[in-house]
């Protein structure tokens, strides 16, 4: 097995992103990492345009990132999704240097609204076209967060759905329910329903979508004694913003 070559100045500094955005994520999902990926994604993009011209040099670096973060940081830093960061950056390349200059110029509500939303479009369209949850859920997230609508088509409501993802469902939820989007409530019902027919194993999976649907009854009925008890005492795993 071959050693690994010292670790680029590159990795370096997205070593450092990602240590500050964990030391700073909360309890539920927020903004923090979404940030970290930005400034991921412009660490990439600039490095591409320091004088590398070679065609298969931004694969070999993202091939590279992608083994190292893997390592260190666990899942969630595939190749493809370091090929998302680096989109997000290309969408919004002044994405830091603007929210800084609108929170000192409180007469641009307007603009300030607006760009709120543009993000929370372009991250879900970007995560639903990567099929990157993580995204999705950020912005389903920011959206609740600062009553903002996202454009969902049903096809990509049930693209959504289809990921398998349960803190994204949760939150597509939560979304279909303070907008009053019956068709994607429905199909999130039925997918719910739907596990009650499903193994252990799956339905453990799903387990914070369960959580929120089921009643304390059905937990119990289907062996998960321990959310049923979290249930009854009216615990909270995620509470809308």
């Amino acid at each position: 097995m071959s050693k690994q070559s010292p670790a680029p100045a590159i990795y370096k500094r997205i070593r450092k992103i990602l240590e500050a955005a964990r030391a700073g994520v909360a309890r539920t999902v927020n903004t923090t990492q979404v940030i970290a990926n930005w400034l991921i994604g412009r660490e990439i993009v600039e490095d591409e345009q320091h004088g590398k011209k070679r065609a298969d040099y931004g694969r070999k670096l993202l091939a590279d990132l992608s083994v190292r973060m893997l390592k260190d940081f666990g899942r969630g830093y595939s190749v493809d999704n370091l090929e998302a960061f680096r989109l997000f950056y290309l969408a919004y390349p002044s994405l830091i240097s603007e929210t800084l200059r609108r929170k000192s110029l409180p007469d641009q509500k307007s603009e300030t609204a607006s760009r709120k939303s543009g993000f929370c479009n372009e991250l879900c369209r970007i995560g639903i076209q990567k099929l990157y949850p993580d995204a999705i859920a950020h912005s389903l997230y920011y959206a609740l967060r600062y009553k903002k609508r996202i454009i969902l088509s049903p096809s990509e409501t049930k693209g959504i759905l289809a990921l398998d993802d349960g803190i994204t469902t949760v939150l597509l939820l939560e979304y279909a329910k303070k907008w009053k989007l019956k068709h994607a409530t429905k199909l999130i019902r039925d997918k719910s329903n739907a596990l009650k027919l499903e193994d252990e194993r799956t339905q453990d999976r799903q387990w914070l979508l369960i959580y929120q649907t089921w009643s304390e009854d059905d937990l119990r009925c289907a062996d998960q004694d321990f959310l049923g008890h979290l249930k009854s005492n009216d615990f909270k795993f995620y509470t809308p913003p």
